[in-house]
C-alpha cells in the first residue's frame, strides 16, 4: 500500500505549484490586457450602417472614441451631415443650407465637411465647414468651392478649394492659409494641389499635379512655414499621415498609369502594398500603429468588370480583404487607432451603403487564462 508523503513535503509541493501557477497567471493576465504589438491583423466583423429615419448613410470618418461622421440622405432626398455616437444620431445640418456633408471628426467632437450655403442649390458651389460642439464656422473663398477634408485632435483643419484648378488649405491657431498651384515653394508649377491628412504635430500631406509637371507628394507645415513644402520622394499622391510621420499614398505602376498603394516610412523607405495580380490599389488612411486602409481593384476577367475591394494592410504589408459576398464594389475611407474602419460598398442591385468594420478579439488569451486559473484551483491542499 502506498503511503502519503510527510506533511512537510506535501506543503512544499503545494507552495511550489502555487508559485509557478501564480507566475504564469501574472504573465497571461498581462498579455490578455496588453497583447503583443500588431503583426497580423485580427479577423473583422463587417456590418452595414443602417441609420433609422434615413434612407442612406455614407460614412467618411471615425474618431478614436468611435464617433462616425458622414452624409445622410433623407427619404425626401435631402443630404445632411450626420454623426453617429453609439445609438445616437446627431444631425449637424445648418438651417438655410440646401445640403451639408461630414468628412472627418476628432475625439472632441470637432467635425469638418462642406455645405451649400443659403441661396445656392444642392449640387452647386460649397463652403468648407468646421463644427465645434455643434456650432459651425465656414471658410468660403471669393471664387470656387471649398470643403473641409480633415481635422486633428487639436482642431487644426485641412481644406480643399476647387475652381479652375484646386488648392489645399489650412485653418488653425488663428491662421488660414491656402497653397495655390504657383505657391508651392518648390520651384515647380502645378495646375492643382490637393489636401490629404494632418497629424497631431500639425504636419500635413498634400499632392500636386499639372499638365506639364509630373505628380508629386509633399509634407506641409503651415505653422512653421506656410509657403514651403518638402517632397516625399517616390510618392505621386499622399492621402494621410500619422503621428510617427508615416504616410499613406500611392506610387505609379510601371508601365502604365495605374496607382499602387504605398506606405512611406521616411526618405528612401517605401513599403509597396500592391500585389502583382491587382489592376490598381489605393492607400487612403493610416493610424498610429502603421495600419493602412484603402482598397484594391482586381484585374478584369475577359468580358467582365473590374472589382474594387475594401482592404486593410498590417505593419508587415499583409492584407485583410473586407469585401463581402454580394457586394459589387467596396473601399475604406478611414480607420482609427483602435483599428475600427468605415467605408462604402455598392450592393448587387446598385444601392450604395456605408459599413463599419470592427476587429474581433482572438480568444486564445482568454482560453489560456482560464486554463491557468484552473491549475490554481486544483492546487493540493492539506489532507485530514
Amino acid at each position: 500500500m502506498l503511503r502519503k508523503p510527510p506533511l512537510l513535503v506535501r506543503e512544499l509541493c503545494a507552495q511550489k505549484i502555487t508559485r509557478v501557477a501564480t507566475s504564469l497567471c501574472a504573465s497571461l493576465c498581462t498579455w490578455a490586457v496588453a497583447p503583443p504589438a500588431i503583426g497580423a491583423l485580427p479577423n473583422y466583423n463587417v456590418q452595414i450602417l443602417d441609420v433609422p429615419g434615413w434612407s442612406q448613410f455614407l460614412p467618411s470618418g471615425i474618431s478614436d472614441n468611435g464617433t462616425i461622421v458622414g452624409t445622410g440622405t433623407s427619404f425626401q432626398g435631402a443630404e445632411h451631415a450626420l454623426a453617429l455616437q453609439g445609438s445616437a444620431v446627431i444631425d449637424l445640418h445648418i438651417s438655410g443650407y440646401s445640403s451639408t456633408s461630414g468628412a472627418a471628426v476628432n475625439d472632441s467632437f470637432q467635425v469638418v465637411g462642406a455645405g451649400n450655403p443659403p441661396g445656392v442649390a444642392a449640387g452647386g458651389p460649397t463652403v468648407a465647414l468646421f463644427w465645434d460642439s455643434g456650432l459651425a464656422t465656414s471658410f468660403p473663398r471669393v471664387a470656387g468651392s471649398t470643403r473641409g477634408t480633415n481635422v486633428n485632435e487639436s482642431g487644426m483643419v485641412l481644406m480643399q478649394e476647387e475652381r479652375g484648378g484646386s488648392a489645399a488649405g489650412f485653418a488653425g491657431n488663428g491662421l488660414v492659409r491656402w497653397i495655390t498651384p504657383t505657391e508651392t515653394g518648390t520651384g515647380l508649377s502645378f495646375q492643382s494641389t490637393a489636401a490629404g491628412g494632418i497629424n497631431e504635430q500639425g504636419i500635413a500631406v498634400i499632392s500636386g499635379w499639372g499638365a506639364f509637371q509630373s505628380p508629386a507628394a509633399f509634407l506641409w507645415e503651415p505653422l512653421v512655414d506656410p509657403n514651403a513644402l518638402t517632397e516625399l520622394a517616390g510618392l505621386i499622391r499622399a492621402n494621410d499621415i500619422n503621428d510617427a510621420g508615416q504616410v499613406a499614398g500611392e506610387t505609379r505602376e510601371t508601365p502604365g498609369p495605374y496607382l499602387k498603394a504605398t506606405r512611406w516610412d521616411g526618405p528612401g523607405q517605401l513599403v509597396d502594398l500592391h500585389q502583382p495580380d491587382w489592376f490598381q490599389s489605393e492607400a487612403r488612411a493610416i493610424n498610429n500603429s502603421g495600419v493602412v486602409a484603402g482598397g484594391f481593384t482586381t484585374t478584369a476577367l475577359v468580358g467582365g468588370p473590374d472589382v474594387q475591394h475594401a482592404a486593410l494592410w498590417d505593419t508587415d504589408g499583409e492584407i485583410v480583404d473586407l469585401h463581402q459576398d454580394g457586394w459589387e464594389a467596396s473601399w475604406v475611407y478611414d480607420l482609427n487607432n483602435g483599428g475600427l474602419a468605415v467605408g462604402v460598398s455598392v450592393l448587387a442591385n446598385g444601392t450604395w451603403v456605408g459599413f463599419l468594420a470592427t476587429p474581433v478579439p482572438e480568444p486564445s488569451s482568454v482560453v489560456l487564462l482560464a486554463s491557468t486559473l484552473g491549475l490554481i484551483a486544483l492546487r493540493p491542499g492539506r489532507s485530514p
